[in-house]
């Protein structure tokens, strides 16, 4: 399959393509002196849907190319001009002195180590006159440790009297860049808010959905606390249901990642799934004697799926997994033939639509490209073998699955974590059918709660079953070797290698001496790459010198 009927088979791709680049390439504008506004690159996109419009009337087939060109530079121009919006709207001039500000707070007040965090939108500020002038941006706040801060909720007004200050620019070598993040996620600003500096005003008698959506989570965990589990088994359970991590332990999240099943705690398709599988058992029993039923039935579970993901978050692996699915179930009201890789690139691009910078949120990055790899490479793979059992079949379809998924996400993990956990496919073998019964017993317990001696059975079974999980998880943590650490890639590596799987596949697809010189041409480049850059950090007579508060670091 050549690249132009790879765009014809998928004409989404290349519009997907284009935006992706657009949105790196805003990026780099923005941090960059380049004298870029939106509304420049905004007239720029305007003129070339004009020129997308004109040659689209060109009826000579030979020129159908420039069509395609003005189509890539439109949809690369509307990338950087949706990535300069967003990220304007983080650059706000705060004041250097400490002020008096009106905020509403947009999450919970949540307990860390050293302060209680919470995510706040800040209305206005009270100058020395008292005249409130008005600010609209959503800043982090980091309060000194208070037992009045329980009382806090998300909706709440208050008055606080702190210094914001826009993120401070990472200067550590190799660190992780916390000011990027919060860039990224619409953040201007942060502040310190000691005790008794903050007043809360009267509670809104209308809340917004994420209100309910973090209500809704906190009373699943209470009743979850009503069932007596262990810390640990509490932290699991409303991760794995509700999507609340902060009951987990450090220690029981690196047992996690170093068994490679890490990823059964984001909630993504694996909960998505046994929720339309619930539903599609539901349906067919409803409709034995009326296929209608089960036909029209795809459109309230559409609703639920949604339903879900505001409960939990809406986190971009889990509005990714739900859109997907949404967008399976209405196709089949048609009857139409369903392409998983054309909904994938639907999927992508509304998202990226909608919130440009999902695209450097790790989650997002690694569940779409475990999605496109399982769906691209393992329908392959999983021929390569076949059995007479299928106990064996499905032990068979499970171990190439996590194969395939781990090879798309390989490069991704190694430059964000620089590890990689050598026995993820025993982990996912003996975790992913166990968090399967897991799920089920969970959503009978909560739908038994007034009948107390099943719901007791049920509880103690998903009790015996959690402590289970964790032992399974230390278990393959202990193993000899369970992890390589240490290992050091850069941005040109990763992209080498995603180009080396491209070729991969077409290999797989495809076997022939040209794709076959190809993947060896992309082997030799990520070896030269990988040199080069090892050259490049041999030990060398230097001084560096890190920003540490409270203690001053030499390294040499």
């Amino acid at each position: 399959m050549g690249i132009s009927s790879l765009f014809q088979r998928y004409p989404l791709l290349l519009p997907l393509i284009s935006l992706g680049l657009g949105i790196v390439g805003g990026k780099k504008i923005f941090f960059s002196e380049w004298m870029l506004s939106s509304v420049s690159t905004f007239l720029l996109c305007l003129i070339f849907l004009l020129l997308m419009f004109i040659t689209y009337s060109i009826q000579r087939y030979v020129m159908r190319w420039i069509y395609g060109v003005f189509l890539t530079l439109f949809f690369a121009s509307l990338g950087i001009t949706l990535t300069l919006l967003s990220l304007e709207k983080t650059q706000s001039h705060f004041f250097t002195n400490t002020s008096c500000y009106k905020v509403r707070l947009v999450s919970n007040v949540s307990n860390h180590p050293n302060s209680y965090i919470a995510d706040a939108q800040l209305i206005s500020r009270v100058d020395s006159l008292g005249f409130n002038i008005e600010e609209k941006c959503f800043i982090q706040l980091y309060f000194e440790k208070d037992s009045l801060l329980s009382e806090l909720k998300c909706d709440d007004e208050l008055l606080i009297y702190s210094k914001i200050q826009s993120p401070q620019i990472q200067l550590n070598d190799e660190a992780f860049d916390y000011s990027c993040y919060l860039l990224y996620n619409g953040y201007a600003g942060t502040g310190y808010v000691s005790k008794g500096r903050w007043k809360k005003l009267i509670s809104p008698s209308k809340h917004t959905i994420k209100y309910w959506s973090l209500y809704c989570q906190e009373q699943v965990v209470e009743l979850y606390k009503k069932w007596n589990l262990n810390e640990d088994a509490l932290g699991v359970l409303s991760a794995l249901t509700v999507g609340v991590k902060s009951n987990i332990e450090e220690e029981v999240l690196t047992s996690f990642s170093s068994a490679g099943v890490n990823h059964v705690l984001a909630l993504s398709g694996l909960h998505v799934g046994f929720i339309c599988l619930f539903f599609h058992f539901f349906l067919r029993w409803m409709s034995r004697k009326n296929r209608t039923i089960e036909k029209w039935g795809r459109v309230p579970l559409v609703v639920v799926l949604w339903l879900f993901s505001f409960l939990v978050g809406s986190s971009p692996s889990i509005v990714r997994a739900v859109m997907m699915f949404s967008l399976f179930l209405l196709s089949s009201l048609g009857n139409r033939k369903r392409n998983s890789i054309q909904v994938l690139c639907v999927t992508a691009l509304v998202m990226l639509l909608y919130r440009p910078l999902w695209l450097f949120d790790v989650g997002f990055q690694l569940s779409f490209v475990a999605v496109a790899s399982i769906l691209i490479i393992h329908p392959i793979v999983k021929n390569y073998f076949s059995f007479h059992f299928k106990i064996s079949n499905y032990v068979w379809e499970l171990i190439s699955v996590s194969l395939v998924a781990q090879l798309g996400v390989l490069p991704l993990i190694i430059y964000y974590f620089s590890t990689f956990p050598l026995y993820f496919l025993l982990g996912n073998l003996l975790v992913i059918p166990l968090i399967s019964v897991i799920l089920f017993i969970a959503f009978l317990a909560l739908l038994t709660f007034f009948m107390p001696v099943v719901n007791s059975i049920l509880v103690f079974l998903l009790s015996q079953l959690l402590i289970l999980l964790l032992s399974l998880v230390k278990s393959i943590e202990s193993l000899p070797y369970s992890t390589l650490d240490g290992i050091w890639i850069t941005e040109i590596e990763v992209f080498v290698l995603l180009i080396l799987l491209v070729f991969f596949t077409l290999l797989l697809y495809k076997p022939s001496v040209r794709h076959l010189t190809l993947f060896l041409c992309g082997v030799g480049l990520f070896l030269m790459s990988h040199f080069y850059y090892q050259e490049q950090a041999q030990l060398k007579s230097d001084i560096l010198f890190y920003s540490v508060r409270n203690c001053p670091v030499i390294h040499c």
